[in-house]
């Protein structure tokens, strides 16, 4: 077959559609993945918020990264546990709710301050976080320390007569 000016651009145009054909159906038979929305991201890389609408200090209660010794001055978390303590029992059913849902520094800090207003309530509160999320660790930061303990350990602790470690002034 002889190759002259007038035939290269129809040839060259039938082996591009024979080509394109090939694609199509290798990527036909190709299984689909769905392409990651925003959505499935944020859920991913960003902490879960509480599903539950709470005052802002008990939001940041509700998910607490770390627990600190009540004497450490300019503590994060210093500004909603004075909220949470003024506001006392009117915010139990929030605190409760923290028991069950928030993260495990969160629910330890949810546990004493129930505690603060009903001992009965708060000793049980600990009692039924450490049944669940025992071996879990927290860091803690101390006024002269930073270690973790496990969640376990801090109940221990704290329904012993007289805790070590005091997470909430004035708890018992």
């Amino acid at each position: 077959m002889k190759m002259t000016r007038a035939t290269i651009l129809p040839q060259s145009l039938f082996v591009l559609s024979l080509c394109l054909v090939s694609f199509t159906q290798a990527e036909a038979q190709m299984p689909a993945f769905p392409e990651p929305s925003v959505e499935m991201v944020v859920q991913k890389d960003a902490p879960k918020p509480p599903e539950r609408a709470m005052s802002p200090e008990l939001t940041v209660i509700a998910s607490a990264k770390q627990l600190e010794e009540a004497g450490l001055k300019n503590g994060k978390m210093s500004g909603a546990i004075s909220y949470a303590c003024k506001s006392g029992v009117k915010s139990k059913v929030d605190l409760e709710w923290i028991c069950l849902n928030g993260s495990p520094a969160g629910r330890l800090y949810a546990a004493a301050l129930i505690r603060r207003f009903d001992k009965k309530a708060g000793q049980e509160a600990f009692k039924a976080i450490a049944a669940v999320i025992s071996d879990v660790n927290v860091d803690f930061v101390g006024v002269r320390e930073r270690c973790h303990y496990s969640v376990g350990d801090i109940v221990t602790d704290q329904t012993s007569n007289k805790p070590l470690i005091e997470i909430v002034a004035g708890s018992i």
